[in-house]
């Protein structure tokens, strides 16, 4: 200051502007009308549809925003009611594998803000709108439809970088999302139903066809490649946890493929349908490209797994944009 006095300056970091466009366009799209399905009593088996790390709102990576994201995740929805069609299963179970949003407090630097193209209130819109949108399609193929939602590092509610408390986005989505289908009257409210791990347990199990499966994000074993022995500690004790007896594990968040057999259960790493991570592939070169899972069970087994890929929402760009 000229009178020699200091002035103290503060640097706020903002979110970014919202893709005004993009949430528009999402929500003023028409979901389709549910129609009860027909001839469900020669149905047998299930089929499973397993979504993971959408992060929604995430931004300025190769494979673009928000507007791809919800092309790719509407391009396996489409793929997921041909599959489901085509096996009229008895049941139909969603398997939401966290990470649902971007969020905007991961980590205690302020990077997460910038490289986001959509608020934390409008990522949660979306994911919200997306998840649905799977309920009300997929709805019609069986008699029985179960949503399995998993806490999540994305989804837990931070300050700073460190949770506060119990609060999971995702979670909440998915309970939100169970409380207004309840309220409708006829059909839908009577054969959907929500499933949600809850903050002292450290996953959630549901039985598929006679198949008990265990669901989890994936970041409470720190590591790929201890999850097999994460696992077996948390069924090897005297307290019955979600792990104890499941005979499939299910996880996302290390963002690809990757099937093992250990101590008797399959366990199943499902690839992401992100945009992308230019971290991971400066700092270890690695990456995967975008996609789901779907899982076909009869009597207590697991016969099919298939890899879905999105046909929409893929392109690749690396340029840096135009600033004039």
């Amino acid at each position: 200051m000229p009178d020699g006095h200091r002035q103290r300056v503060a640097l706020v970091a903002h979110e970014p502007d919202v893709d005004t466009h993009a949430i528009a366009e999402l929500l003023v799209s028409p979901i389709p009308r549910f129609e009860p399905s027909v001839s469900i009593e020669t149905r047998t088996g299930s089929y499973c549809l397993c979504l993971a790390d959408l992060q929604t709102g995430k931004a300025t990576e190769a494979r673009g925003g928000t507007s791809q994201l919800v092309a790719r995740v509407r391009s396996i929805i489409r793929q997921a009611v041909a599959q489901a069609a085509r096996l009229g299963p008895e049941e139909i179970v969603v398997f939401e594998l966290g990470d649902i949003c971007e969020g905007n407090a991961n980590s205690t630097s302020q990077s997460q803000l910038a490289a986001n193209d959509i608020a934390q209130a409008e990522q949660l819109q979306v994911c919200a709108r997306l998840l649905l949108e799977a309920i009300i399609a997929l709805a019609p193929f069986a008699p029985r439809l179960k949503v399995v939602s998993v806490r999540s590092n994305h989804g837990e509610e931070r300050k700073n970088g460190q949770s506060i408390g119990r609060g999971d986005f995702g979670i909440m989505t998915a309970r939100i999302i169970g409380e207004a289908i309840s309220m409708i009257p006829g059909p839908l409210s009577e054969r959907v139903e929500i499933v949600t791990q809850n903050a002292l347990e450290t996953g959630v199990q549901v039985t598929v066809s006679g198949l008990k499966i265990a669901a989890f994000h994936g970041h409470y074993a720190k590591n790929e490649n201890k999850i097999p022995s994460w696992v077996a500690q948390q069924a090897g004790g005297t307290q019955p946890t979600a792990f104890t007896d499941a005979r499939i594990v299910l996880h996302g968040h290390f963002h690809h493929l990757r099937i093992e057999a250990s101590r008797g259960r399959t366990i199943i790493g499902c690839p992401s349908l992100e945009n992308g991570s230019m971290w991971v592939e400066r700092t270890s070169g690695e990456y995967s490209e975008p996609g789901a899972l779907s899982l076909s069970i009869s009597d207590g087994r697991l016969d099919a797994i298939q890899l879905l890929t999105p046909a929409e929402g893929m392109d690749v760009d690396r340029r840096d944009p135009d600033l004039y």
